[in-house]
């Protein structure tokens, strides 16, 4: 069975109607807004939706927009990058303890194997 796909509007990120005929993927209301408005609430939606963990490109893109001219979209990607990065950093900052835990018992047990 085809799993339906999730229609949402690609501006606000609403959900559309199931419409089969209709190919377009922005709401009315984001229709109407001007070019430019309809532009940045797309970029707000998408740096809002990206994922916990950042790839390089996510990191590189919203680097991009940290220096963007619009303040909404500047502060956006900065309160994004500062959350999403430090969930990076306290990730591998468990991983280090574990790496350090598992490597003081490998010594621990080497150790031992040679005192007897």
């Amino acid at each position: 069975m085809k799993k339906a796909k999730e229609n949402r509007c690609i501006v606000c990120g609403r959900f559309l109607s199931d419409d089969p005929f209709d190919e377009r993927r922005i709401c009315d209301e984001c229709m109407k807004l001007s070019p430019e408005v309809r532009e940045e609430k797309q970029i707000i939606t998408r740096i809002n939706s990206l994922p916990t963990m950042l790839t390089k490109q996510h990191k590189k893109w919203l680097n991009e927009l940290r220096k963007d001219k619009r303040e909404n979209i500047r502060k956006a990607a900065e309160n994004a990058y500062a959350a999403k990065i430090g969930v990076q950093q306290r990730h591998q900052w468990k991983m280090d303890e574990v790496d350090e835990i598992l490597d003081i018992y490998d010594e621990d047990e080497y150790e031992y194997e040679y005192d007897e």
